[in-house]
């Protein structure tokens, strides 16, 4: 219930969705304020009704079988006002009258809660309307606290919210997933979310989107979605954002229940969920957690699973776990899991593996695989065991496109120069002495390091 005061009142009725319905419930609203109760409560209902059949009414555009059917009675109880203002009325009359189990039960625009709240809110508005009905001689006095409760019922009920909800808001989210346009960042995912669903959602359909979301991840619950795993864990991140609390409530109770008594596949699966929470790990119960455990110490290659297993990296217990079985990974293997997962706790093999090239070109895949990956958390004491194995290894230096690699990590690691300029500096003096005496081969590393007043004078 709001209990604001009338600047959070004003704010509220400017969240409602529709342009048309906020002009109504802000009549109700001004009505309010000037104490004209039963007035307030009538327009409250007017755009409860309008609402309601404007939202149809943007389905039916939209293909919705059901909607076109209803709006075309509504269209139709219209048309013979002119020839037949009686029947009209009738018609008219009877779509009112059924209005709210339609929203309800057939378009699943209100809970059953809301439910509640809009039959309240017509009985009162009956009162209002025709004094008769309140069976003795005084009128209805609602009181401001009920005006006040009918118009926050309706707006935080029907008006704030698109009008796909339930099961239809579901199957349309998950239409949006199999698209082509849907974003591929977390930004450009949760703007997506916030516009299309999660601003203005009811909680019952939060929930149900978590649900939902998490069954995919674990159950592969929609096949069509497969593949589809990291745009569906992005979608939880923005739900999480966007209603954390009610992520928090929610997500802890499904991922204990889903991952209940699963077996190994699905359990593989549940640890991409570490990537999108961490608090995942201590949501399963204490069997689900001894069993992905011992999958993490026992880990075999493969790239099947690779990314969902890997996403243990997450969970302090289980990262060492899973660097010593990355350890005994064959080079190949090594090359995948880094560049996908570029996780502090493999720098140092990584280098290793980096400064044993034993080929020109291994040396240029190596880079690629084994220390581009790492760039943006390498510390000093990282650059200058990099620099140093290239300058002692010539299947490294004499490679072609070591020049052009070199160059670049010294550009992107150029914030560490107070502790790494000397080892650039014999690196440069090495390579000039030994493979590039005409200074035609190193020129761009030595052009940059020049610029950055470092350049030794025997280079020159």
């Amino acid at each position: 219930m709001f209990e604001g005061n009338l600047a959070d009142f004003e704010e509220l009725v400017l969240s409602v969705r529709d342009k048309n319905s906020r002009e109504y419930i802000g009549e109700a609203a001004a009505n309010y304020r000037s104490r004209c109760f039963r007035s307030a409560i009538s327009a409250a209902w007017v755009a409860v009704t309008f609402d309601i059949i404007s939202k149809i009414r943007e389905l039916s555009q939209q293909g919705d079988g059901s909607a076109k059917a209803f709006i075309a009675r509504v269209d139709a109880a219209i048309t013979v006002r002119t020839s037949n203002p009686v029947e009209s009325k009738k018609l008219l009359q009877k779509i009112e009258n059924e209005l709210l189990s339609v929203a309800h039960g057939q378009f699943e625009f209100l809970t059953d809660q809301d439910l509640r709240n809009m039959e309240r809110l017509w009985e009162d508005r009956h009162l209002c309307s025709h004094p008769a009905f309140s069976g003795d001689d005084q009128l209805f006095q609602p009181s401001a606290e009920l005006v006040r409760m009918h118009i926050v019922h309706a707006i935080t009920g029907l008006l704030q919210h698109p009008p796909i909800q339930g099961k239809a808001a579901l199957q349309r989210f998950k239409n949006d997933l199999l698209q082509a346009s849907f974003p591929s960042t977390q930004t450009t995912v949760s703007d997506f979310l916030d516009a299309r669903y999660l601003r203005h959602i009811k909680s019952g359909l939060v929930d149900n989107l978590i649900t939902s979301l998490l069954k995919v991840i674990i159950k592969q619950s929609e096949p069509e979605l497969r593949g589809k795993e990291e745009a569906v864990l992005m979608c939880l991140v923005a739900i999480q954002r966007r209603h954390p609390q009610r992520f928090t409530e929610r997500a802890r109770h499904e991922v204990s229940r889903l991952s209940d008594r699963s077996e190994d596949d699905e359990l593989r699966r549940v640890m991409r969920l570490f990537r999108a929470d961490r608090r995942c790990w201590n949501w399963l119960g204490k069997a689900s957690q001894i069993q992905i455990t011992e999958i993490v110490k026992n880990y075999v290659f493969d790239r099947a699973d690779l990314d969902a297993v890997a996403s243990c990296l997450e969970i302090d217990e289980l990262r060492p776990l899973f660097a010593a079985r990355a350890a005994g990974f064959t080079t190949g293997e090594k090359n995948v899991l880094y560049v996908g997962h570029p996780n502090q706790v493999f720098i140092d093999d990584a280098i290793k593996e980096y400064a044993e090239a034993s080929s020109y070109r291994g040396a240029e895949e190596l880079f690629d695989a084994m220390i581009r990956p790492f760039i943006t958390v390498f510390r000093p004491e990282h650059i200058r065991t990099i620099v140093d194995g290239a300058r002692t290894n010539g299947q490294i230096y004499a490679a072609a496109g070591t020049r052009e690699q070199l160059a670049y990590l010294f550009e992107r690691t150029s914030d560490l120069l107070s502790d790494t300029a000397s080892v650039w500096q014999a690196y440069l003096q090495k390579v000039t002495e030994v493979y590039d005496k005409d200074g035609r081969h190193f020129c761009d590393l030595r052009e940059r390091m020049i610029k950055a007043g470092i350049s030794p004078a025997s280079v020159d």
